[in-house]
């Protein structure tokens, strides 16, 4: 070959070589947002007409998860298979959740009274599905 058609080729070349960098975007992408979501209770605070004859004194003690409930949000997309979403989290943990809202309906809507001695009913929570 020639050294002029080599010079052609090679100028050519170095032209769509720089036309193919110029389309890109190198810029580098915003990274995701981890959606934040919370289960958040009704502003009624009138206590439902439910409320038991005597106050029995409950001891609401501890409140716990399955392993398989974490802090992203978990579906199940069959009888065997659950994913988990990347971007997407509760604002506190299930457990901590659960037990804000039982003790807000034991307590505030249904008229138990909290107790913290050994002699009343404990009440023990196990949380398998959220």
């Amino acid at each position: 070959m020639p050294p002029l058609r080599i010079l052609g080729t090679c100028a050519s070349a170095l032209a769509v070589a720089a036309l193919a960098i110029s389309c890109v975007d190198l810029k580098p992408k915003a990274p995701p947002t981890v959606r934040w979501i919370s289960v958040a209770l009704d502003d009624d605070s009138t206590p439902t007409s439910m409320t038991p004859p005597t106050n029995p004194r409950v001891a609401l003690e501890r409140v716990v998860s399955s392993s398989a409930i974490t802090d992203r949000l978990m579906s199940r997309v069959s009888d065997y298979e659950v994913t988990y979403a990347e971007l997407v989290r509760w604002t506190e943990s299930p457990e901590a959740t659960v037990q804000r809202m039982l003790a807000d309906e034991l307590f505030r809507r249904r008229g138990f009274e909290r107790s913290f001695t050994a002699d009343s009913r404990r009440l023990d929570v196990e949380v398998l599905a959220f």
